[in-house]
Formats: C-alpha cells, structure tokens, sequence
C-alpha cells in the first residue's frame, strides 16, 4: 500500500532533533519554525496557532506540531535525494 505520506526514518529523526536543540529556549525554535511556515504552508500554521489559542501549554501545542511538519518534511526531502541520486548501473 502506498503511503501518502513519508514514513520518517530514525536518522531523519536525529537530525530534526539536532535541529530543534540548536536555540537555548524552546522559543528559539518555535518562532522562526511558524514563520517559516506561515510562508510555505499558511493553512497549517493556522491552525496549529488557532489551535494552540485554546489550550493551556500554547507552546508544548506549537513545539508538537511544528516538530511533526518538519519531520515529515525532511523525510520527505531525504526521500526525493534518495530518487534524484539513485544509481543504475544499467545506464
């Protein structure tokens, strides 16, 4: 069955995980990621803000999903190298 979506590795996810304890406060992370992502997908920073609102740790809310899209991302770009750069001996 094809999945729709990717399904991420471990190594992708060491390397987002690298990637969210590179700022001193989870702030650090978070407010460049919903920028970002109020460019490249505004409907689900949207929602994980609209989300977020209703909630009582607005930033455990944001750190979740924003972490999820950036998984699935990088897996998704892994997996796209992965094809780019794939090797047939055949041609």
């Amino acid at each position: 069955m094809d999945e729709l979506l990717p399904v991420v590795k471990a190594e992708v996810g060491f390397s987002v995980t690298e990637e969210i304890n590179v700022g001193e406060t989870d702030a650090d992370y978070i407010l460049p990621a919903i920028r970002r992502l109020q460019i490249v997908n505004p409907c689900v920073a949207n929602f994980l803000a609209a989300f977020a609102a209703g909630t009582d740790d607005k930033e455990a809310v944001l750190i979740c999903g924003l972490v999820v899209y950036r998984l699935l991302e990088s897996q998704a770009e892994a997996d796209r190298m992965a094809e780019d750069f794939k090797f047939d001996p055949r041609e």
